[in-house]
């Protein structure tokens, strides 16, 4: 019976402390710490990019899906950026001009709308050949370092069998 009363009154004594600490804290009110869908009036909150951030594929990013918190690394990732937007100007103009009532203005629009996507793919496809020669150095340097491992192994393996003897023995750093 003293058992019960000493875990009730513990128990008592947790809520009443936890109250003291919501009145007096200076968490905002309605933060909630197991919310699902974090607003953005919670300061604890912190967006992840999104799949929209993402090529289309989700393995690269591609130039103009780049997260807005995410800053060029150098002046060339600036310039084709600089070089993007102006692309995607070019494009929003030329789709506004599209919509106009005069046929020579729309048939302008459409010449300028096939140059400025032309240019846009061409870019992309610039890009895309920049992360295959990225990704055939990193190939190059694992397959070098497979082949360094393989002649190896063995010393690896027995380096790795008398750390876990030396564990076993207490002998672990």
């Amino acid at each position: 019976m003293r058992r019960t009363s000493t875990i009730i009154f513990c128990f008592a004594a947790i809520c009443l402390a936890g109250n003291v600490l919501a009145q007096h804290s200076s968490v905002p009110d309605g933060f909630d710490p197991f919310e699902r869908n974090p607003s953005a009036n919670n300061p604890y909150y912190q967006p992840q990019a999104t799949e929209s951030s993402a090529s289309s594929d989700g393995l690269f990013l591609l130039p103009g899906s780049m997260p807005s918190d995410m800053e060029p690394q150098d002046p060339f990732d600036q310039l084709r950026q600089s070089e993007l937007s102006q692309l995607l100007q070019r494009i929003t103009k030329a789709k506004r001009n599209l919509a106009s009532d005069d046929a020579e203005e729309q048939k302008q629009a459409t010449i300028e709308l096939e140059a400025a996507v032309t240019e846009l793919f061409e870019l992309r496809a610039k890009e895309r050949l920049k992360q295959i020669e990225e990704l055939e150095q990193r190939i190059a340097k694992l397959r070098d370092q497979m082949e360094r491992r393989e002649e190896k192994k063995s010393e690896i393996i027995q380096l790795q069998v008398q750390t876990y003897i030396n564990q076993a023995n207490g002998l672990g750093f």
